[in-house]
């Protein structure tokens, strides 16, 4: 406390500028708190004319509450700690609780704010709540060569046609899928959003010409292979370098799975 009083009588003799004095003192105690203008022309002036920054002794009876020796001391104290309870503060400068908050109230014209707390707010909550927005998936689409098409058109004739002369075809008829995991880090539809007011029907197109890991299975009236833990798994580094032929993809499948097939 000493030491903040000898160097607000010296930065006001050296810049002769409250404000400067007010400035360094919060660039060195890092205080929200400064001393005011009475409070620093009041320190040098004591400095200068009695070389002390101390208090003189004083005659008659003293006041022992709101002394100006409690006044500095108490104000010095709130410096350092803005948020220091009355009674700590009571406890550490061996003052009465009454003469600290009347020190306050009354001498330092402060009062007594209350910490705001208020609820945390989430970047979903500001995207759905406030800006009306919602996470609208990625749609990646199977990229169709102008032959595809026609091989589609025709392969639903041919089925139909198949199916006029022998409905049971179904019944010998397996249905196959795969999932492609690629290797050079696709986009994930499943798990990326584009926030937005409407639905932005955003489309990113993928051709098959890197490497992946290819899960395969099929379901038909007998039943359902691939899915189990010996799922038909298989990584094919030459995959998107051509065509996926039926005769390629067959012999890409492990051997368990063309038995489970033949006993299904």
């Amino acid at each position: 406390m000493a030491e903040q009083r000898c160097k607000i009588a010296v930065w006001q003799e050296v810049f002769q500028s409250v404000v400067e004095v007010q400035r360094r003192f919060r660039a060195v105690y890092g205080q929200h708190y400064t001393p005011d203008r009475n409070t620093i022309v009041a320190t040098h002036r004591k400095f200068m004319e009695t070389g002390s920054v101390k208090d003189k002794p004083r005659s008659g009876r003293p006041r022992c509450g709101r002394s100006e020796e409690n006044i500095e001391t108490v104000r010095e104290a709130l410096a350092q700690s803005q948020g220091k309870s009355i009674r700590r503060a009571a406890v550490e400068l061996n003052i009465s609780v009454t003469s600290i908050q009347r020190i306050l109230r009354r001498d330092l014209k402060l009062y007594p704010y209350k910490i705001q707390i208020v609820q945390k707010l989430e970047p979903q909550r500001i995207l759905r709540r406030d800006l009306k927005l919602y996470p609208y998936k990625i749609q990646v689409v199977q990229k169709l060569e102008p032959q595809d098409y026609d091989c589609r058109v025709e392969m639903c004739e041919t089925l139909l046609h198949h199916y006029e002369r022998d409905p049971l075809i179904l019944e010998h008829m397996w249905f196959s899928d795969e999932a492609l995991f690629h290797l050079s880090g696709r986009v994930n539809r499943h798990n990326t959003r584009i926030w937005g007011t409407h639905n932005p029907m955003e489309i990113r197109e993928h051709e098959r010409d890197t490497p992946k890991l290819v899960v395969w299975c099929a379901i038909s009236s007998a039943g359902l292979i691939g899915s189990g833990p010996q799922c038909a798994c298989a990584y094919d580094p030459g995959f998107g370098r051509g065509v996926m032929s039926a005769t390629r993809a067959v012999s890409s499948l492990p051997t368990f799975v063309v038995d489970e097939s033949n006993h299904a």
